[in-house]
């Protein structure tokens, strides 16, 4: 745990990527004690990226009542982020452009981006919250929509698209 913490607490920036196994990486993260060490450096105000799975993990709660990832139906999440995720049947795998909305000193903003979603079910986020990116088109079609969640005072972010970081402005912005 103690090397864990080390290692949180030693990077400049902690980036949670997607993953298929939401909940139990969490729990992989709490067993070692580094879901304790993202906490507290989100609450000194350092800088904490999560990335599809990673920004599930970030929110208040994940709710599987169908067992589509897990036996649990409810599980806490890290409560970072101004977020709920409830996951669905329904896989959601489509090609994006999106623009950062600059709402975050983590990610400078920037136009004509590209990435991918790849998830089942969706994230709730609470009404007035911050949103990292606007999506412009799903699959070469135009439709608008926000994606993720900024937390208060912007340090800690999360995206449900990945490849984010695949482009040169917004991984410049980020380094």
């Amino acid at each position: 745990v103690a090397e864990a913490d080390e290692m949180v607490e030693a990077a400049d920036l902690v980036v949670l990527p997607g993953t298929k196994a939401t909940v139990a990486d969490l729990g992989w993260l709490r067993e070692r004690g580094m879901a304790a060490a993202i906490e507290r450096r989100a609450a000194a105000g350092r800088p904490t990226l999560g990335i599809c799975g990673g920004c599930q993990m970030l929110g208040h709660t994940i709710e599987d009542p169908e067992g589509i990832e897990s036996s649990r139906p409810s599980t806490p999440g890290l409560g970072l982020l101004p977020l709920t995720t409830r996951f669905e049947s329904r896989k959601r795998t489509t090609d994006v452009r999106f623009r950062s909305t600059g709402g975050s000193p983590l990610l400078h903003a920037a136009d004509n981006l590209h990435g991918y979603e790849i998830h089942a079910g969706r994230i709730d986020v609470e009404s007035g919250a911050a949103r990292p990116f606007e999506i412009t088109d799903r699959n070469g079609r135009p439709e608008p929509a926000a994606d993720g969640a900024i937390a208060a005072g912007g340090h800690v972010a999360g995206t449900m698209i990945h490849g984010s970081l695949e482009n040169r402005a917004l991984r410049s912005g980020l380094l």
